[in-house]
């Protein structure tokens, strides 16, 4: 499937919640489990900071999400991470 935000493993940060219950939580992405016909892909996600809650008022530790509501944290795979002359410390005289 290609086009999402997200990728097997990449944490994330859940930008839309119908009710607003799980906005801003942290939540780790297993697997695209299915899509919605209006959402697109859903990924069933894990919680990685507190418990998440579905759009009936059940806690749970994972849930589907659609991968339009969620802005990956980590980069993806095979991307290299470098250091900029902005994240180098500044020696002061």
């Amino acid at each position: 499937m290609s086009g999402l935000r997200c990728w097997p493993g990449a944490v994330a940060v859940i930008v839309r919640s119908p009710l607003g219950l799980n906005l801003d939580k942290w939540v780790e992405c297993v697997a695209v489990v299915g899509v919605h016909t209006e959402h697109g892909a859903v990924w069933r996600v894990k919680a990685r900071s507190r418990q998440l809650v579905t759009d009936m008022g059940v806690r749970c530790a994972a849930c589907d999400v659609p991968d339009a509501w969620l802005r990956p944290i980590t980069p993806p795979p095979g991307t290299e991470v470098t250091t900029t002359d902005a994240d180098k410390p500044v020696e002061v005289a």
